[in-house]
């Protein structure tokens, strides 16, 4: 771990604590680095809640590409809600019938 400052604002005069953190994947023989200014959470933790942000990011991606949300049907915050569980609801009936279905 090293413990990197960031100096900012109007003549840097602002500091900003954060750590580096390396963690080595054994399973894929690779080596990760984070930055993060937590200091409490182990390096494995830290390394696991990237992995699971990883597959959120991949899920909201997957969204975007086949539910394009342009405009919202309603203005208000239920609506929205709404519409935006439906498009998850629909993406995963869709990934449950691309699993199922066996194409050469």
């Amino acid at each position: 771990m090293y413990l990197i400052l960031f100096y900012y604002g109007q003549n840097k005069q602002n500091k900003h604590r954060t750590r580096r953190i390396a963690y080595w994947d054994d399973e894929n023989k690779r080596l990760f680095e984070f930055i993060s200014n937590n200091f409490e959470l182990s390096a494995e933790k830290i390394a696991l809640s990237y992995k699971q942000r990883w597959q959120i990011e991949l899920l909201f991606k997957q969204l975007k590409q086949n539910f394009p949300l342009k405009y919202f049907l309603g203005d208000n915050e239920n609506a929205i809600e709404i519409q935006i569980w439906a498009a998850m609801l629909a993406n995963l009936l869709i990934t449950l019938v691309k699993s199922k279905v066996k194409r050469q």
